[in-house]
């Protein structure tokens, strides 16, 4: 059996500076973006990953700093902690 993992995911809040490269062209204004012009959370995640069948993901982060790093890592073990007590 083959694992599927998904190999890019972000978290970010929108409207702070994870998601400021969203206001600066080419990308500002841009009707394209309209769809991830929103928070996305590991609760947003995990309907998607279930409906995909997927077990796995990688967590990039949506922007550079320390304080970055740790609300990613906060994130994926929430994520985490959530899957593994709903798949028990």
């Amino acid at each position: 059996m083959s694992v599927v993992v998904d190999t890019h995911q972000h978290f970010w809040t929108y409207g702070t500076y994870q998601t400021s490269w969203m206001e600066a062209p080419p990308y500002a204004g841009d009707p394209i973006f309209l769809p991830v012009r929103r928070s996305f959370q590991p609760a947003d995640l995990k309907p998607e990953l279930n409906a995909a069948a997927i077990k796995h993901t990688i967590a990039v982060e949506a922007a550079d700093g320390k304080a970055e790093n740790e609300a990613l890592l906060a994130r994926i073990e929430a994520l985490e902690a959530r899957l593994s007590s709903e798949g028990k």
